[in-house]
């Protein structure tokens, strides 16, 4: 409410805001970005064989459904307008020179969004979270804690329950988010991005 009444009062801050308008391209840089985030859950999971919450039928059904999904709406990326792609982009452009790491990552974190999604109340919040950040740039200081919190305090996922049991599991977890958080502070994609 604080929000509306500040655009109310002060409409020219309405213009000022950086929303794209392509919502394709921040869909696909979410899901992207998800995967940092839903990866080591889910292979910490298999991991430890916690496999009660692995279905084949369902990933197999999850798999088919992403791929369909991200070929229909495949056409709709604007390449040009690249900010909210995210770091899986840059890497598949500037090192490969082409976009295939980056659809490869996009299909795997709507894959494993989709199966840490355990029923409706997940649905809703995963998805809150993903088009919720829908700007041309999409800051990930915000989009890291959210998961975070939404994930162990909000979601029903069984998939959290090893972390909640296991506290080596859990120190793996935070290990790799450690090591993920002096990757991004290196810069080191910014920095090859304008060395080629």
């Amino acid at each position: 409410m604080p929000g509306l009444f500040i655009l109310y009062k002060f409409p020219g801050l309405f213009t000022q805001l950086s929303f794209t308008n392509n919502l394709y391209n921040n869909i696909y840089g979410n899901f992207s970005a998800m995967l940092v985030y839903v990866f080591p859950i889910f292979f910490l999971n298999i991991l430890k064989k916690n496999n009660e919450n692995i279905n084949l039928k369902k990933i197999i059904f999850l798999l088919s459904l992403s791929v369909f999904l991200f070929f229909v709406f495949m056409k709709k990326l604007d390449y040009d307008r690249t900010l909210s792609l995210g770091s899986f982009f840059v890497i598949s452009k500037y090192i490969f020179g082409n976009y295939l790491l980056f659809h490869f990552t996009v299909i795997l974190g709507f894959l494993l969004t989709m199966i840490l999604i355990q029923n409706r109340i997940d649905f809703v919040v995963v998805f809150i979270i993903i088009f919720t950040f829908s700007g041309s740039v999409v800051i990930q200081k915000y989009f890291e804690p959210l998961f975070y919190f939404v994930f162990f305090l909000l979601m029903k996922s069984n998939f959290k329950n090893i972390f909640l049991k296991n506290q080596n599991i859990t120190f793996l977890l935070l290990f790799f988010y450690i090591f993920y958080y002096f990757v991004t502070i290196s810069d080191i994609l910014y920095k090859f991005k304008f060395s080629v």
